[in-house]
């Protein structure tokens, strides 16, 4: 460690140098990416930011494992509040006069838009009402990288599903290539998504997808009922204007798709991001439409947590807790790593001698 001056608090990576590390979470890129600045600590250690050279933004060295201020009711008191639709100014004033905290209200935002994420397999798992009919379509993505100089692009597809009547976004999909594997799977997502109206669904698709196949095929498996479920795959080039909307929609869902490909280390992270930012979108954002409720809401979404709001927060607060520590994990020092292979490879070797002693026997 003779020259190094800086040592991270969370790892024990000692450097004086920038770090090539994880890519900016704002642009995705890899190329530019530097310290920008430190907090010393009393014991030694530091919390280490880096800066993207492209975009500017600063984060921290591990994100993940960031400074928690404030216990995991106060969390959980602004997410619930948030998700029963009550304004960011009355969940600011709520957290003053229950909890003391005097906070912004963009701080209340960032927490909102931060903690959700580790509750979004159950949010959505919970039902919505459905307009009736809903578009499918398929989308081809191209991403580029760059690191260390080099610059290569990959290819990817992505299948969603959206209804415009409900203004809700239904399941996402990310495959290396296109198969309609993919496509059966985000139908069904879609539909364990949706109460079924009483006039049952119908799904628009463009008549080149591979959504044609995958619904013959759930319909000859016994898992769609074409009285109740029927598909209408329509040529662009005719009559495609019906779903043009869709298009409208998928126009900013590819900025953000991209993004989220970039900075994911797999498909799986990268569609896990995407169903965050489909939360976001259906439980977070208020509508205009809808006099200031969120889409969700408006689709009649389940959202209690408990018989009361009480025991709803403190529910909620310890599902926060399962999946802050299911999910994130400290990295192991080096210094604890070296010492534990030594203590490996000194009882490697007493078991070799004392082997080949008992051999020698």
């Amino acid at each position: 460690m003779l020259g190094k001056r800086y040592l991270c608090r969370e790892c024990g990576l000692a450097f004086n140098k920038p770090l090539k590390i994880r890519a900016c979470p704002k642009c995705g890129l890899t190329d530019k990416i530097g310290r920008s600045t430190s907090k010393k600590r009393t014991n030694g250690f530091v919390w280490v930011r880096m800066k993207c050279g492209r975009c500017k933004a600063t984060y921290l060295l591990h994100q993940e494992l960031k400074h928690r201020r404030h216990k995991l009711r106060v969390y959980a008191y602004a997410i619930y509040h948030v998700l029963k639709g009550l304004s960011l100014e009355s969940v600011r004033c709520g957290l003053k006069q229950f909890f003391g905290i005097n906070v912004t209200i963009q701080t209340v935002r960032n927490w909102v838009r931060e903690w959700i994420l580790l509750i979004t397999p159950h949010l959505l798992s919970l039902k919505l009402d459905c307009s009736g009919a809903i578009y499918l379509d398929e989308i081809k993505h191209s991403v580029e990288h760059t690191e260390d100089g080099w610059k290569w692009s990959e290819e990817f597809w992505q299948w969603n599903s959206w209804d415009p009547g409900k203004k809700t976004r239904l399941t996402v999909k990310l495959a290396n290539s296109r198969n309609a594997d993919a496509a059966y799977q985000a139908i069904l997502n879609t539909l364990e998504r949706v109460r079924m109206p009483d006039g049952g669904i119908t799904f628009w698709c463009d008549r080149l997808s591979s959504y044609r196949i995958a619904y013959q095929r759930l319909v000859a498996e016994g898992k769609i009922d074409p009285n109740k479920v029927e598909m209408i795959s329509v040529p662009k080039t005719v009559d495609y204007s019906v779903i043009n909307e869709i298009e409208g929609v998928n126009m900013r869902w590819r900025q953000i798709v991209g993004v989220k490909l970039r900075i994911s280390e797999s498909l799986e992270d990268a569609e896990a991001k995407l169903q965050g930012e489909i939360v976001l979108h259906d439980f977070i954002e208020p509508r205009k439409e809808f006099n200031g409720k969120s889409a969700a809401l408006n689709a009649n979404a389940n959202i209690s947590f408990g018989a009361n709001d009480t025991e709803a927060i403190v529910k909620l607060a310890q599902m926060l807790k399962a999946q802050k520590f299911q999910e994130y994990k400290v990295p192991p020092r080096k210094g604890a790593a070296k010492s534990q292979n030594l203590n490996n490879s000194q009882e490697t070797g007493k078991s070799s001698s004392s082997s080949a002693a008992s051999h020698e026997n």
